[in-house]
């Protein structure tokens, strides 16, 4: 008959229990990291859409958008121009901000791939946008940047 050896019974208990809290937490990290990716798109979605909004509900705004973009920024005065500079750089800046979310593995490919198109559009369509890069864009990240740059090469090559 085989004897019952408690010190090793124990071991195994905590062995289990050991195995058990490593499961636990494992679960525990994927439910936190979901959560967090859940904020982090709601965060970056919102400042979006404030962006959007400004031009939505500031008639003076929208309107130094659009001429802008309709007929560029020669005829601004310096009140206009500075509107227009206010708008690009948060506009840029919610971008760099969204991009380094991607890049921190916050965002999947397909929930930035939107994001994407739309700057790649507005950098192959845009003058006023494009010309404000061009003389800004040392001061943004070295990826934003870089996929910038990769944007407007792809559109002069399709030219």
């Amino acid at each position: 008959m085989k004897k019952f050896d408690l010190g090793q019974a124990i071991q195994y208990a905590a062995n289990i229990g050991v195995l058990l809290g490593i499961i636990f937490l494992a679960i525990e990290i994927r439910v936190n990291t979901r959560a967090v990716q859940a904020q982090t798109r709601d965060s970056v979605s919102e400042k979006e859409m404030q962006l959007y909004a400004w031009q939505a509900t500031n008639p003076e705004l929208a309107r130094v958008v659009y001429k802008a973009r309709s007929e560029g920024l020669e005829g601004f005065d310096p009140v206009e121009r500075q509107m227009f500079f206010g708008y690009a750089e948060a506009f840029f800046r919610e971008h760099e901000n969204a991009l380094y979310q991607f890049e921190m593995g916050l965002f999947s490919e397909q929930e930035f791939a939107g994001r994407v198109e739309n700057m790649r559009s507005i950098m192959a369509n845009d003058g006023p946008f494009r010309s404000h890069w061009e003389g800004r864009r040392n001061v943004f990240s070295p990826s934003l940047q870089a996929e910038i740059d990769r944007f407007t090469t792809e559109t002069e090559g399709q030219e």
